[in-house]
């Protein structure tokens, strides 16, 4: 039996692709599962919720739901912050996320919000982030160092390059910045690099 952990998705970025970011910032190996069905693993009991990301373990050990899965990997892993304070400024910054997620996802599914999408919510919540980088005053969301919220951020910029058509960071100079900055850090670079093209 391989001594790494796994995690297994879909053949997409969806809600596995934070985890594959902390993961990989933290120069864990592990094996990059990506399924087509999940009906087997379902069968075996090992989603408690029956939906993947899924995180295994050698030793039995198994984990659901993708927020868990990659609080757990940053506090393992040293990129929940260097104390409770700031792994709370983490979480506060992931949770905006999940709000400009929720409000932009009728728009990103419904090509006639397209507009209100581009012209209101993103401007809104990228005002809101850039507002957090110039207030904590270093390169990050977080402290002076890469926490797994720096992570959940690009990703989200990422893939709103990828999935919203006429989305861009121009006008938010410190987004933009920090964009580029974790793109560019090695381990990541060399991850984006190599990671399966997928459609979403």
């Amino acid at each position: 039996m391989s001594g790494k952990p796994t995690l297994t998705y879909f053949n997409s970025r969806g809600r596995a692709e934070v985890a594959r970011l902390v993961l990989t910032e933290a120069g864990i190996e592990w094996n990059d599962d990506r399924v087509d069905k999940i009906d087997d693993l379902k069968a075996s009991g090992k989603l408690a919720f029956n939906q993947v990301p899924l995180l295994t373990y050698p030793d039995g050990f198994t984990l659901v739901q993708s927020t868990a899965i990659v609080r757990h990997l940053a506090r393992e892993h040293g990129l929940y912050g260097m104390n409770n304070r700031e792994a709370a400024l983490a979480d506060a910054v992931a949770e905006g996320v999940v709000d400009l997620l929720n409000q932009a996802r009728p728009a990103i599914m419904d090509e006639s919000l397209r507009g209100k999408l581009l012209d209101e919510i993103l401007p809104k919540w990228l005002g809101l982030f850039e507002k957090w980088l110039l207030k904590n005053e270093s390169a990050f969301f977080v402290g002076r160092d890469l926490t797994y919220a720096d992570l959940v951020v690009f990703n989200l910029f990422d893939n709103m390059k990828m999935t919203v058509p006429g989305a861009s960071l121009e006008g938010f100079p410190l987004c933009q910045k920090h964009f580029e900055m974790i793109a560019n850090r090695p381990k990541i670079a060399a991850y984006l690099q190599t990671r399966p093209k997928t459609a979403r």
